[in-house]
């Protein structure tokens, strides 16, 4: 029985998803389901509870809302290359906990059974993101085309593309027709960094569609509810993170405008974008091996001799 944790904001509650077959039917797809618990801590009592239909034990990218009302999770994420890059099409849900039920925010499988899925024809590439931006507004981005070359699929209706918000009861409401890959939220002044990616499909040696980066930026918004006025944009680039006093953006550039980040491609410098001139500086380290973004931490001057 397959367990996948998630604090709660405040760290006094604890998500416990965990994999079950209904009825010792373990062999029978339409018999499994996965349990949604939160436990209190220390005391391991069960406040909220729910059971979701689910053929896969695999869920990703759990993010609850700023007041802990609302989980917002992609389901069937995983299934291929990870990071994000599934081999068929991800869902996004939101459960609400107060309300106790689940939502599904995005429709792409429309129906397709895991019958469905197993046929290659029906297997997808799904890119996705999402992030709270505060307690009723969550932002999403997709991304979705088939793998194999199927008929009746044209280069028009290849690829499902969206980035949007949704708010509980009132749906999906579309941003922009760009897919963004990571989003970081100002720590003070609120302001949204997010990183477009211009993808388009191609043709590799064994016959089979993938995406290609073409083109993209990282850039800083403001979003008033309804859409997003951008103030600052840099080169394109992965792993978005503000330093702690809010004024710089860093994240890593991988050296190809060919290079998606769920490539998770070596990593070619670090850029530094300030929020207040629109300035970019780029920091390459001259070493032999690969190496990666950990973060910001404070460093506290020392006292005067």
């Amino acid at each position: 029985m397959p367990y996948t944790f998630s604090w709660l904001p405040g760290g006094q509650q604890l998500l416990v998803i965990s994999h079950i077959c209904r009825e010792n039917r373990c062999n029978d797809l339409s018999s499994l389901a996965d349990n949604l618990e939160i436990f209190e801590v220390p005391s391991a009592v069960v406040t909220h509870a729910i059971q979701f239909d689910s053929y896969w034990d695999i869920f990703c990218d759990l993010n609850w809302s700023p007041n802990g009302r609302y989980l917002s999770f992609a389901y069937s994420c995983g299934m291929g290359d990870g990071a994000g890059y599934a081999e068929w099409k991800v869902e996004v849900f939101v459960w609400d906990t107060v309300v106790n039920t689940i939502l599904q925010v995005t429709d792409l499988t429309q129906g397709l059974t895991p019958a469905d899925q197993l046929d290659l024809s029906r297997q997808f590439r799904t890119l996705y993101s999402n992030l709270w931006y505060d307690s009723q507004t969550l932002l999403v981005s997709l991304l979705s085309g088939p793998i194999e070359i199927v008929s009746g699929y044209t280069d028009a209706n290849l690829i499902e593309i969206a980035t949007a918000y949704y708010r509980p009861g009132e749906g999906l409401s579309t941003l922009s027709g760009d897919y963004v890959s990571n989003w970081a939220r100002n720590p003070v002044f609120g302001e949204m960094a997010f990183a477009v990616e211009q993808l388009v499909p191609y043709i590799n040696q064994n016959n089979t569609r993938r995406l290609m980066a073409e083109a993209g930026s990282v850039q800083i918004g403001t979003f008033d509810g309804t859409g997003l006025t951008v103030s600052a944009t840099g080169p394109a680039g992965c792993n978005l993170e503000w330093s702690p006093d809010g004024r710089y953006l860093v994240y890593t550039n991988h050296g190809s405008p060919f290079v998606t980040c769920a490539d998770n491609a070596d990593m070619d410098s670090v850029m530094f974008l300030d929020r207040t001139s629109g300035q970019t500086t780029q920091f390459t380290l001259e070493v032999n091996d690969k190496y990666g973004l950990l973060g910001w931490v404070a460093v506290v001057a020392p006292d005067p001799v």
